[in-house]
């Protein structure tokens, strides 16, 4: 009998092993589906510190962004990010939390303390 106690509870921790790294996964998961939802459809022009415009249009359910700026146009794939969005194709990205944004071109930061704002 105590040989059948045994094979229970080494049967217990094998499935707990498996367990516990499915769930850090789903855990994980969720918060990237948080940081896309949160994400908005629409326009929304950002004002940055040296009097410089963009112009951003999420699409796509936040998944992606057509990012305009400078006289030119780019768009943008959602990628991962630790803190609110970031669209980025490896040599233009942009970063958005809440009401703030900044943008970085060929990893030199070109854009910064950029606010949204309404209006002309």
């Amino acid at each position: 009998m105590k040989a059948h106690r045994n094979s229970r509870a080494t049967a217990a921790f094998r499935a707990s092993r498996l367990l516990v790294p499915a769930a850090a996964a789903l855990l994980l998961a969720a918060c990237a589906t948080t940081t896309r939802q949160s994400a908005r459809d629409g326009y929304v022009r950002y004002r940055c510190a040296d009097g410089q415009e963009i112009g951003v249009t999420y699409q796509q359910k936040g998944n992606r962004a057509l990012v305009e700026t400078g006289g030119w146009s780019h768009l943008l794939p959602l990628v991962p990010a630790a803190s609110g969005a970031k669209y980025s194709d490896g040599k233009v990205s942009f970063w958005s939390k809440g009401t703030t944004a900044f943008m970085e071109e060929g990893g030199a930061l070109t854009r910064k303390d950029c606010k949204e704002f309404r209006g002309k």
